[in-house]
């Protein structure tokens, strides 16, 4: 929970300082990619939930 609540609060300051350069190239990878196979596209906040919960599986499995 300790660690959710970091990569929240890291994502929100990154956002607000214009850092999120990496991850919204990402998304736009996504996108085409997806669009490309005729697959759903999730919307960004959906798809921002998927992201921040595969970077705490990897924290917490660096953790273990």
């Amino acid at each position: 929970m300790l660690v959710a609540a970091r990569v929240d609060r890291e994502i929100e300051r990154m956002q607000r300082a214009g850092e999120m350069k990496s991850a919204n190239r990402s998304y736009r990878n996504y996108r085409l990619e997806a669009s490309r196979r005729g697959e759903r596209i999730l919307r960004y906040a959906e798809w921002m939930d998927h992201y921040k919960a595969n970077l705490v599986r990897e924290i917490a499995a660096n953790l273990r």
